[in-house]
Parts: structure tokens; C-alpha cells; sequence
């Protein structure tokens, strides 16, 4: 608890001496993942019932062939959301950036550009493991899943700061997770808390609580 409110209170100083720029970095960030959200949840139906049809065309109503073709749209959809995700947490890169030099009181320019080129091939591959990591712990009996969740969750931030492989990424979350999984629980509590305020003031909060 005592981490979570000195946490909370690090963000919220930072914040308040850097408000414009978090701003616009955070509406950034909100409308490239909106965006790609939206865009590949419409591209996964158009391709899915198009699919569909093209089956039902061509084999007309087999129950085998229907099941077979539900079963490969669930998994299509499953490896879809699995590099959505990945490409996701691209955008993330910058921010992530910006944020560790908003808490480490760094004012040198940086090439943001530049820090994409070096991260997004190791995080695409990271977020791609991650996923399929957490999912395989969630099929076993769920509690594995969450546990694999907040222990491999800071992964980004290892090859954003450290220079990490994908592998090494999620090996270094873990071991930094150590002893501190409740402790990210609770802050992953409040921060929820938090962005549940900002929507209900018609979402124009988010900008506010999500950097905080």
C-alpha cells in the first residue's frame, strides 16, 4: 500500500510540472491505439464472414465443414488479436521513453524515432510471447495465467530501458516481479479506479488519470 501511494504521488508531481506535454503524448498514444483497435476489429469481421461465406459457398451446409471453418475463424481471431497486440504496444515505445525521462528528470532531446527502430522487433516478439505465454497459463485452471500476467508484465519497459532481447525481457520482468506482484496488483487496482472516474466524465478524464 505504501508503494502504491508513493507511486500515485511520483505521478501526480510529474504530472502537474509537465501537464501540456504528458497531455499531448497521452492523446497520442489513446488515438494510435483507438485507431488500431477499431481498424483491426473491423478488418477481423469483414475477413471472417467473408471466410465463412466462401465455406458455406462451396460445401453449402455441412455441420463438419461449418464446425471446422467456426474453429478456424476462433483461432484466426486468437493469432489476429495476439499481433494486434504486438503492434499495439508499439506505440507505446515513445511514451514509455518519455515517461522514464519525465521520472528521471532528464531534459536532453531524444529521437523518439530512433528508439522505435531499436525497440519495435524485440517487443513485437516479446508482446507475441507474452500473449501466448499468459493464455497457455490461463488454460491451466486460470490462476497460472494471472500469475504469468503480472510477472512477465513489465517486459516493454526492460528492452525500452535495458536494451533486452524478447527473451531476456521476459526473464527480467520476472525476476524484477519477485516479492512485488501484490504490490503491482493494488497499483494496477487504483490506477483502474482511477480511469473508471475519467470515463465517466464522458472519457475526457482518461487524459488526466491515465498519466497519473
Amino acid at each position: 500500500a505504501n508503494h502504491t501511494r508513493e507511486t500515485l504521488r511520483t505521478a501526480r508531481r510529474i504530472f502537474r510540472e509537465q501537464r501540456s506535454s504528458i497531455m499531448v503524448a497521452t492523446i497520442l498514444v489513446l488515438g494510435g491505439s483507438c485507431f488500431l483497435s477499431a481498424f483491426s476489429s473491423l478488418a477481423l469481421e469483414v475477413f471472417s464472414n467473408a471466410l465463412l461465406e466462401s465455406v458455406e459457398n462451396l460445401f453449402g451446409q455441412d455441420s463438419a465443414i461449418t464446425g471446422l471453418s467456426i474453429l478456424g475463424v476462433a483461432s484466426m481471431s486468437i493469432a489476429f488479436n495476439i499481433i494486434v497486440a504486438a503492434l499495439n504496444a508499439l506505440l507505446y515505445i515513445p511514451y514509455s521513453v518519455f515517461w522514464l525521462q519525465m521520472l528521471r528528470g532528464q531534459v536532453q532531446p531524444v529521437d523518439y524515432m530512433q528508439q522505435v527502430k531499436r525497440c519495435a522487433l524485440p517487443i513485437f516478439l516479446a508482446t507475441i510471447l507474452y500473449q501466448a505465454v499468459v493464455f497457455s497459463g490461463f488454460l491451466l485452471f486460470f490462476i497460472p495465467g494471472v500469475l504469468l500476467s503480472y510477472g512477465l508484465v513489465l517486459y516493454a519497459l526492460q528492452i525500452v530501458d535495458h536494451n533486452r532481447t524478447a527473451l531476456q525481457s521476459l526473464q527480467g520482468s520476472w525476476a524484477l516481479m519477485i516479492g512485488e506482484k501484490w504490490n503491482f496488483l493494488l497499483l494496477m487496482c487504483a490506477c483502474s479506479v482511477l480511469n473508471i472516474g475519467g470515463l465517466l466524465l464522458f472519457g475526457i478524464g482518461l487524459l488526466y488519470t491515465i498519466p497519473i
